[in-house]
């Protein structure tokens, strides 16, 4: 069936994770006022922390190429990036400019063929807690969490599908440590 994740639970919390009090993690979003569901993972080099790629998790939809962008947020500067989109869906992203002094983070993204859901990870050398932050629509059971922080690892986190949405995180083990 489909639906919204209406919650997961933590297997493991995972070790080594940088909390939002200690970097502001690079974030990539696509704007638009009619595409939905992008992810956007970038690559950082280890010099000058500028992106030097990025991988398209979800091409998502309904996006208008020459007429969407990129938004860069997080601790850096300077990135300009633009998505190249065909069909509807991002496929790839051109780099106009690297930017500097981006760092990764801890992020949590969902993914399913649902849209808009999202998840607020609590981390404090762990993932000790994470917050629904919108269920979002029409998630099948089938629905993954992908944690991504290359300082980070462990975290496996399993969404739990109610009617479609995500409404509840369950915590089944805490791991802490750095």
């Amino acid at each position: 069936g489909t639906g919204k994740i209406t919650g997961f639970s933590i297997d493991t919390g995972g070790t080594g994770f940088w909390s939002s009090t200690e970097k502001t993690p690079i974030r990539l979003t696509v704007n638009s006022s009619t595409g939905f569901g992008a992810i956007l993972l970038p690559v950082l080099t280890s010099d000058d922390r500028s992106i030097s790629g990025v991988f398209v998790l979800n091409g998502g939809e309904n996006y208008v190429n020459s007429v969407d962008t990129i938004t860069v947020t997080g601790t850096g500067t300077s990135a300009s990036l633009t998505p190249v989109i065909v069909g509807g869906k991002v496929v790839s992203v051109t780099i106009n400019s690297g930017g500097a002094g981006y760092f990764y983070g801890t992020s949590v993204y969902v993914i399913g063929d649902g849209i808009n859901g999202s998840i607020s990870p609590t981390v404090e050398t762990g993932i000790t807690s994470a917050n629904v932050t919108s269920g979002g629509q029409n998630y099948p059971i089938t629905t993954t969490i992908s944690v991504t922080d290359p300082t980070g690892s462990g975290a496996v986190l399993k969404p739990v599908i109610v009617n479609g949405s995500l409404t509840d995180i369950q915590m089944a083990n805490i791991v802490t440590g750095k």
